[in-house]
């Protein structure tokens, strides 16, 4: 069945996990999370709406990367390097919990504190996208900075 402890060849996961990356990478580009903060930042609304929007954008951000991550964990794991891949998923929930702070943060009119999260999100996500690239287990795509941010 579809266990968590499922193990699959190097080549095999690569390939899935690619095949991942790609699909995220064009709901990514689809979602143009920065395009339409730059839009909403730059826009005449009162920053409350602006801080609701700014949320909105951020919330579909990180349903995308959340679903992503939940994708790669029922991959299995690799034959080989499965440890990066704990890396890589660890990191990847950190930064969603980072992402979801900043959604509370700009819910609650606290743009201060949802900048800081956002920061630590990106620096979060090139975390998890160092890993990638680094891992030998080689998720080309991935590690090509499709983590959205």
């Amino acid at each position: 069945g579809s266990s968590a402890a499922t193990v699959r060849g190097k080549s095999e996961y690569v390939q899935e996990a690619d095949a991942l990356c790609q699909r995220v990478a064009a709901d990514a580009a689809e979602l143009d999370a920065q395009a339409r903060l730059q839009t909403i930042l730059n826009g005449d609304q009162s920053e409350d709406t602006k801080m609701a929007e700014a949320a909105d954008v951020l919330e579909d951000q990180l349903a995308l990367v959340r679903s992503f991550r939940v994708d790669v964990e029922q991959l299995g794991r690799p034959d080989m390097n499965a440890g990066d891949v704990d890396r890589f998923l660890a990191k990847s929930r950190e930064a969603e919990g980072a992402l979801e702070g900043a959604v509370d943060a700009l819910r609650a009119g606290d743009e201060s504190a949802a900048t800081a999260e956002l920061q630590r999100y990106a620096s979060l996500s090139q975390e998890s996208a160092a890993i990638a690239q680094e891992s030998e287990l080689e998720f080309e795509v991935c590690g090509g900075g499709a983590s959205a941010g």
